[in-house]
């Protein structure tokens, strides 16, 4: 998964999982604040990447979403429960997996075999 995609599914999986809106999340793989706006309700997400002048929007039933990443022309599902969260990445055909724990978002990507780290 791409530095900026795994942030944007780090920064919508907080905001569905908090129901709280917030302008940025921080990676600490990248050391880095990511700027992001816009909406995501239980059933819409249409969010801007500042720093990567990126979209990222599709739509949910509260659990289940397809997002679709404008730069990379490809889909990412995205499956929220509770605190935790899964999906895919179309992209890079790799899966994803996560939880949302007050401040913090890890996201274990299946790709490079790792945790990435963020907050919020």
């Amino acid at each position: 998964m791409k530095d900026d995609v795994a942030g944007l599914v780090a920064y919508v999986a907080a905001r569905l999982v908090t129901k709280e809106d917030f302008a940025s999340i921080y990676s600490h793989d990248e050391s880095k604040h990511r700027m992001i706006s816009g909406t995501v309700t239980a059933t819409s997400v249409g969010v801007y990447d500042h720093d990567t002048s990126e979209h990222f929007s599709g739509s949910g039933n509260g659990a289940s979403f397809s997002l679709y990443h404008h730069s990379h022309s490809q889909h990412v599902s995205l499956n929220v429960k509770g605190t935790q969260f899964d999906g895919y990445d179309h992209d890079t055909s790799s899966h994803f997996s996560g939880d949302v724990s007050g401040s913090g978002v890890t996201l274990y990507d299946h790709q490079i075999s790792r945790h990435r780290m963020f907050s919020i």
